[in-house]
């Protein structure tokens, strides 16, 4: 009964894993604000939701974040 048990819980964990990664995020990874499947950019913060690439130096940016890791560039500067 253990051994049941056990691989059940397994299939579980793997399965909620399998879901939290595929459903949409409902905040923003920089402020945590509220934000909705089809947004780009945080409506409170300004942080893209999105993988971007830094305009200065060209290094890809996770989600979320408001300055480059490789160069400090402002990524929330107007142009």
């Amino acid at each position: 009964m253990r051994c049941a048990s056990a691989g059940f819980e397994g299939k579980v964990h793997r399965t909620l894993r399998f879901f939290i990664s595929r459903s949409p995020r409902s905040t923003c990874p920089g402020c945590h604000g509220s934000i909705r499947p089809g947004d780009k950019f945080c409506g409170d913060c300004g942080a893209p939701l999105r993988e971007t690439t830094c305009p200065s130096c060209g290094y890809h940016v996770r989600p979320g974040k408001k300055f480059c890791a490789k160069c400090g560039k402002n990524l929330l500067e107007k142009k």
